[in-house]
């Protein structure tokens, strides 16, 4: 899980695509982004807003090198007409933004129940959110 979920400031050697070509695709700068996720296959990217974690609408395609709209299509989702699809105007959740900070910020920790399972752990805090 480590290398999946990147802090760019910290480890910007880690981003993949070169920000400063142009695309229209790309609708926002490298400053913009609080974590990365993903390396081998895409890499998606989140911004930070007060407390909580948003999808930025771009993702890189490591395979082909090329940049994709980062949106879900509509009829895959359940929730996707009832909420905007401005991914910065939905809401995020408490409990996501929970697991995303501690991801980002920490260690796996041993999920209550006494496994070291990181997946139990995080499944753990996703279920129990406030």
């Amino acid at each position: 899980m480590a290398n999946v979920v990147t802090d760019p400031s910290q480890h910007p050697e880690r981003i993949v695509p070169d920000f400063s070509k142009p695309d229209p695709v790309l609708t926002f700068k490298l400053g913009d982004v609080a974590f990365v996720y993903g390396n081998k296959w895409k890499q998606r990217y989140f911004t930070k807003v007060g407390n909580d974690y948003f999808p930025l609408p771009a993702q890189w395609d490591v395979t082909h090198r090329v940049w994709r709209p980062c949106k879900v299509p509509p009829t895959t989702k359940w929730w996707v007409p009832v909420y905007p699809a401005d991914s910065l105007k939905r809401p995020t959740g408490r409990g996501v933004t929970a697991v995303i900070r501690s991801i980002t910020t920490s260690r796996p920790r041993p999920c209550p129940s006494g496994t070291s399972d990181a997946r139990s752990a995080m499944d753990l805090r996703i279920s129990s959110r406030p």
